[in-house]
């Protein structure tokens, strides 16, 4: 459903001087909540946001250069919180390479039970096609360069016959949104320990047993 763009403006308190990132901020904020009613970037309009800023429409083109950089930066700080859930998760883990990846295995589908809202926003929003050049520049790599960089340290003892840490990065990520999927699908209660078995059952299979 697309979100309304009814009701009066909000009226805005205009910044001091230097104060620019405030109302960069509130742009922000009011595209992610937008974006979160609308569920597609299509029905984002910068009149939308204009209206929920308090501000002209004209304005937003001070700070984004396109409503793309919008929705993308709203994502951003999205994907970075689920970056650091997975490398503090990482951290604490202690014990081999192929130990931690399975608890940030475990913090990843933690995070999208806890936050499931957070969650579709970042992998169900229907975003507007770009060019592939500037689609290096999108903020879900984050997330694809954690996962890559720990299995990196873990083929450091343990290579792979036929794959890199980034085709296996691609792949454990692959099966874990499957599995986050599925379960947001079926009307079942958490069960973080059999989560747990099934992340266990797909690092042997892409990565090999524990040893």
């Amino acid at each position: 459903m697309a979100p309304t763009q009814e009701g009066p403006a909000r009226t805005r308190v205009p910044n001091r001087w230097g104060q620019g990132d405030r109302l960069r901020t509130e742009i922000l904020r009011a595209a992610g909540r937008l974006l979160a009613q609308g569920g597609s970037e299509e029905n984002l309009s910068l009149r939308a946001i204009a209206r929920e800023t308090g501000v002209a429409a004209p304005s937003i083109y001070r700070h984004f250069r396109d409503k793309t950089e919008i929705v993308w930066e709203v994502l951003a700080g999205a994907y970075g919180e689920l970056a650091t859930v997975m490398r503090e998760a990482e951290r604490s883990a202690g014990g081999s390479p192929r130990d931690r990846l399975a608890a940030m295995a475990d913090a990843y589908c933690r995070f999208a039970a806890d936050r499931p809202r957070h969650y579709r926003l970042m992998f169900d929003l229907e975003q507007s096609a770009v060019p592939m050049e500037r689609l290096a520049e999108h903020p879900v790599g984050e997330i694809l360069d954690t996962w890559e960089t720990a299995v990196g340290r873990f083929l450091e003892d343990h290579p792979h016959p036929r794959l890199d840490a980034r085709q296996l990065a691609v792949l454990l990520w692959t099966a874990l949104h499957g599995h986050v999927s599925l379960r947001r699908a079926m009307p079942v209660p958490e069960d973080m320990e059999g989560q747990s078995q099934t992340h266990e059952q797909l690092l042997t299979e892409l990565l090999g047993p524990a040893v």
